[in-house]
């Protein structure tokens, strides 16, 4: 059976190093919460596509946080197995 999580992802501008990402996964009766750096801006890019974000609000998003501002998203409804998998692919650079 396909257990669905909400994913809360929380982006903001880590000079020198990158962007810094902070994701909340939020169960039915529980959250769980971590943290990774993404060093350049197509591999975040590519991490938000994998969410199935639109090109404009990945363009959107990009302009802001750069702007200095931290951008927060809610994703509803994302499968546990894919999310889980993308984390732990990017958590990993």
């Amino acid at each position: 059976m396909v257990q669905h999580i909400a994913v809360t992802l929380i982006i903001a501008l880590a000079r020198p190093s990158g962007y810094r990402v902070v994701y909340i996964l939020r169960y039915a009766k529980a959250s769980a919460a971590s943290g990774f750096t993404i060093p350049r801006q197509a591999q975040l890019q590519a991490f938000l596509q994998h969410f199935a974000l639109a090109p404009e609000a990945i363009a959107q998003l990009l302009t802001k946080v750069h702007a200095g501002s931290t951008e927060q998203r809610t994703l509803g409804a994302i499968d546990h197995d894919h999310a889980e998998r993308i984390l732990r692919c990017y958590a990993q650079w």
